[in-house]
């Protein structure tokens, strides 16, 4: 991971695939390893607007969602699972905030996170999709909630099942 820029702008202009300008702060460089190489290209001097592939809607959550974590400390991601328990703590809000979307902006903050690459949100949003895995139902209610084709015939799902019942 590249070191944290020093002098920061106040804020920052983005401009989005959907033609959108939205002004964020200029932590938001920090948190981003995209946006830190774009803003060092430019010699950190006069950045008008820095041009990301997202949809505004998608980056506008993505920024309330960073609104629950304190930007003024740098992000270490844990070495290990067993090591994440502060980050799990620090992510309470931000799990709320992520359980109150539909799933369709969910997946759009998703999709921005991974597009900036914010190490501190990707984490946060595998925090929340491995949450949402152990919290369901059953393979139905996964299928169901990512949108997965069951292209198993039942005779074959019978077999899976019967096949995983063994091993446990």
């Amino acid at each position: 991971m590249a070191s944290p820029i020093a002098n920061l702008p106040e804020t920052l202009k983005i401009r989005t695939i959907d033609n959108q300008v939205i002004e964020v702060t200029g932590k938001l460089i920090n948190e981003s390893e995209v946006l830190k190489k774009a803003y060092e290209m430019h010699d950190n001097s006069e950045v008008g607007e820095i041009v990301v592939s997202v949809v505004s809607e998608g980056l506008q959550n993505t920024l309330k969602l960073l609104e629950f974590y304190d930007l003024e400390k740098p992000y270490v991601p844990a070495s290990s699972w067993s090591n994440r328990k502060p980050f799990m703590e620090e992510s309470k809000a931000a799990l709320e905030f992520l359980k109150s979307l539909p799933d369709d902006e969910m997946f759009a903050i998703n999709y921005v996170v991974d597009g900036l690459d914010c190490k501190r949100l990707i984490d946060c949003c595998m925090l929340f999709f491995l949450n949402k895995v152990t919290e369901s139902n059953g393979t139905k209610e996964l299928r169901e909630m990512f949108n997965l084709k069951n292209d198993y015939t039942e005779a074959e799902e019978a077999e899976l099942r019967a096949r995983h019942n063994a091993t446990r």
